[in-house]
């Protein structure tokens, strides 16, 4: 559930293993981060009733917050609705992308902008800093705790002062923003093995 950026995570998750167990339905539209007063996400639409409806899912949810416009009590009363239906949420934190187009740069010079850039890194991370101060702002009771996994996705690209957008020759983002399926697959198997497969939901 979320924007483009959530839709391009959805080939991560379309292994056998999970198929064979769930049925994955992808609910998201571009441009649009998926809280209350963005979009569709407006009362009495189609879309707001149909997500008031999910209840005892499994949802994946995310996509581009802005620090600065995005608004946390929106964010808020759409994980609260979704918790206090008995939703589980597997919450992605802000993916580090690249902002520019790494592969085709490379294709054409031969050399990357941001990849392995240690600027660029410590520009992330700030921007990664804020996000986690605003997102400290919202406050969860024991019960939506139970069911409320906050998925920090920082690390899985960006470790000692440098982030990676390229591994083993392929590309992870297929443009400035969007994961190839290769990215999608590390999101997706940190997600799988360390929260859908976890002793907490056995």
């Amino acid at each position: 559930m979320g924007d483009s950026i959530i839709s391009s995570l959805v080939s991560g998750f379309l292994v056998e293993d999970l198929l064979s167990k769930y049925k994955i339905i992808e609910y998201t539209k571009s441009g649009c981060y998926p809280i209350y007063s963005v979009c569709q996400f407006q009362d009495n639409l189609n879309y707001q009733l149909e997500v008031e409806g999910f209840k005892s899912k499994k949802i994946i949810f995310g996509g581009d917050f802005n620090t600065e416009t995005t608004s946390i009590k929106n964010l808020e009363k759409t994980l609260m609705m979704l918790l206090d239906n008995k939703n589980e949420v597997f919450f992605i934190g802000l993916i580090p992308k690249p902002e520019n187009d790494e592969l085709m740069y490379y294709l054409i010079n031969s050399e990357h902008i941001y990849h392995n850039n240690e600027d660029f890194y410590f520009k992330k991370l700030e921007i990664n800093k804020k996000f986690l101060s605003r997102f400290d702002e919202i406050q969860f009771n024991e019960d939506q705790l139970e069911r409320f996994y906050f998925i920090d996705t920082f690390e899985l690209f960006c470790k000692d002062k440098k982030c990676k957008y390229f591994e083993n020759d392929n590309s992870l983002f297929i443009d400035g923003s969007h994961l190839s399926y290769f990215g999608s697959e590390i999101i997706a198997e940190h997600v799988i093995s360390n929260y859908i497969y976890s002793k907490k939901d056995s």
